[in-house]
């Protein structure tokens, strides 16, 4: 059952476990999760945030998901086109697919160490992020998860990565320093094309490892 703290505005099932999108009479019953600084503060009970939960807020602006969650769902605060700041706990251990795609102005992005799994499209065209730094807990991201990011122009990739999905930083046309591991055990076609600044030999080593993926 949905339920509705007026005062602080929120929608949540009874067990508190869970923050959701209102699907039934979703016009009417919109609702505005952001206090007059466009900041969100999320309360203690709650351990998952639902799908579309967020999505469209766009008078958010700075947004610190604490240590009580552990999930974040599928396009839970897409298009929030004005945050600028993200600070992911570190309980966290999976961003959906399409979290945060769309948040047209994040520069400031800091990744929870719990994180294992960066899901397809998580962070798509999030134009604004400039560097990226991927916490060691990190071991696979997913399909186009970072793809269209025009800004951002550092990455680093830990050696805990495993697998990295196609096209995952494809269009990232101003990445011009990468550090990786030499070798990933999966990795997709087309992860960085599009980003023509990356220096040659970082090109043929991403070429040789796509190679021998697809020869694997």
């Amino acid at each position: 059952m949905l339920l509705r703290d007026q005062k602080n505005n929120v929608i949540y099932y009874e067990s508190s476990e869970k923050l959701e999108a209102p699907w039934i009479n979703k016009k009417s019953t919109r609702h505005t999760f952001v206090d007059g600084k466009g900041e969100v503060e999320l309360k203690k009970s709650v351990t998952k945030i639902g799908y579309l939960a967020f999505a469209s807020q766009g008078d958010m602006t700075s947004l610190i998901i604490p240590d009580c969650i552990t999930e974040i769902e599928y396009s839970a605060f897409s298009d929030c086109c004005g945050m600028k700041k993200l600070v992911i706990g570190n309980s966290v251990k999976k961003i959906g697919s399409g979290a945060f795609e769309f948040c047209l102005s994040l520069e400031d992005l800091t990744i929870g160490t719990s994180v294992e799994i960066i899901e397809d499209n998580a962070f798509f065209d999030c134009m604004s992020l400039k560097s990226l730094v991927i916490p060691s807990s990190v071991n696979e991201i997913g399909w186009r998860a970072f793809a269209d990011c025009g800004s951002l122009e550092s990455v680093i990739i830990p050696d805990s990565v495993k697998k990295i999905g196609e096209y995952a930083f494809e269009g990232c046309n101003s990445l011009q320093s990468l550090v990786m591991p030499d070798y990933v055990e999966e990795i997709g076609v087309g992860v960085f094309d599009g980003c023509d600044k990356l220096p040659e030999e970082t090109k043929v080593m991403i070429r040789e490892m796509e190679e021998r993926n697809l020869r694997s």
